[in-house]
């Protein structure tokens, strides 16, 4: 099954990416995912940060945000210390924690490393050495309802 943001949930979106309202304002996790799915990377990380602390940020979109965080990449350093940006890498582990952990809740969302559109993410950046490895959980799929990407 494949769904879409309601009228109103794409506008709450469309106002976080274009009119700079808080992500506070997003109300479903669909919603924040909407929101990650299309986030432009160059605009930095405390955005993201934000995503993962919402109450709404749940496990099945959870591995999409730390694989497209660029993990792979990252990993490369065995320590923020080493790594050229180390909010980043500190942002990355600690939702690497929060994931093996248990401290998202669940919901309905879909979501395949493997096949993102077409894209895999689980290839990405396979050409660094990696000094810490992403755990296995992270490259399995997560059944539920696939969501059409919208466009912002």
């Amino acid at each position: 099954m494949e769904a879409q943001l309601t009228e109103e949930q794409y506008q709450r979106v469309l106002q976080v990416f274009w009119d700079d309202e808080s992500i506070e304002t997003l109300q479903t996790p669909e919603e924040l995912h909407q929101f990650v799915w299309n986030y432009n990377w160059d605009g930095g990380f405390e955005i993201i940060e934000e995503v993962i602390n919402h109450p709404l940020c749940d496990i099945r979109n959870s591995p999409a945000h730390l694989l497209v965080c660029r993990t792979g990449y990252l990993y490369q350093y065995a320590t923020a210390d080493e790594a050229p940006n180390d909010y980043h890498y500190k942002l990355v582990s600690d939702l690497e924690a929060k994931i093996l952990s248990g401290g998202f809740p669940s919901s309905e969302i879909a979501f395949d490393p493997t096949n993102d559109e077409g894209y895999d993410w689980t290839t990405r950046y396979q050409q660094c050495v990696q000094k810490r490895q992403i755990p296995e959980a992270m490259y399995q799929p997560v059944e539920g309802v696939q969501l059409q990407r919208a466009s912002f």
